[in-house]
């Protein structure tokens, strides 16, 4: 029996040791934990300046901030406040205050103020790490969806054509059919037609898909572009030259969304939507 509790008393006493040295410390090396509090408190401003500059860049180039980076930044605003820094600063000079001729005269004052001390620069260090975590602090948008504004003369263009309209609204509505094509001499209203068409699958009555992407092609379309005007729409960004690579990842950008309508407009030559990055219906229905 004896063999057996030694190694268990052994391991207490050690913990109690460990414990008492860690208590002690609070009275007899309280200016070590004042010291590292205002290191981390140093830390943690040039860490939120770092961060801080990302936010305001990224906000002039209209994109949108991480909630969980604007929340960091509420904390550690408030962290490292004028009023929290001063509260601080009397801590720490009451922690000594009451120290004369080496001799402690209120050990508990002093035990607590360190402790609240060592407790701060804790949740500084944690500050820290959450920062560490950031990839990136803001996002680009997805482009709003389609608002329409027509003169009266496309309005009565249009109206003039609400048989064709209706047509391609029973199309989009059919699961059936993947790809719709709206053909016709130019000025006749086509553009007006699938942009009404467009607001209408978005409207919250209908709310057909959940993504809507227009773009017009033009008579001399420009492969890159058009790929670049299409990964704006859904908040992507696309680099590099390599056209397949390119195409991939809009591809796979297209294929998260589970409802999504691509609009190509002025439409004059073939088209390769497969070299431009569009899934087909059976990767994509």
């Amino acid at each position: 029996m004896a063999s057996f509790l030694e190694p268990l008393f052994s391991k207490a006493a050690e913990y109690m040791v460990d414990t008492t040295a860690a208590q002690l410390s609070y009275v007899f090396k309280h200016d070590n934990k004042f010291q590292n509090l205002w290191g981390k408190v140093e830390e943690l401003k040039c860490a939120r300046q770092r961060v801080q500059q990302s936010v305001d860049e990224a906000k002039r180039n209209g994109e949108n901030i991480f909630d969980d980076v604007e929340r960091w930044l509420t904390v550690v605003n408030k962290k490292i406040s004028d009023q929290a820094t001063t509260q601080s600063q009397e801590d720490e000079n009451k922690a000594m205050e009451n120290y004369f001729a080496g001799f402690l005269l209120d050990i508990k004052n002093r035990y607590q103020l360190s402790k609240k001390a060592d407790e701060e620069a804790e949740a500084i260090t944690q500050l820290l790490n959450e920062k560490d975590r950031f990839d990136r602090v803001s996002y680009r948008p997805a482009v709003e969806g389609i608002h329409i504004i027509r003169t009266l003369k496309e309005y009565e263009t249009f109206e003039s054509r609400s048989g064709v309209f209706y047509e391609v609204m029973a199309a989009l509505e059919d699961d059936n059919v993947n790809i719709i094509g709206v053909y016709g001499m130019g000025g006749v209203g086509k553009t007006t037609l699938v942009k009404e068409a467009a607001s209408q699958v978005i409207a919250k009555e209908k709310k057909l898909f959940d993504e809507v992407v227009l773009v017009a092609i033009t008579q001399t379309p420009n492969m890159v572009n058009t790929q670049n005007k299409i990964a704006e729409r859904l908040g992507l960004e696309l680099e590099g030259t390599d056209m397949d690579m390119r195409a991939a990842k809009l591809r796979e950008r297209i294929k998260k969304e589970e409802k999504i309508l691509i609009i190509l407009d002025d439409i004059w030559v073939f088209l390769d939507l497969e070299a431009l990055g569009i899934p087909s219906a059976d990767e994509h229905k």
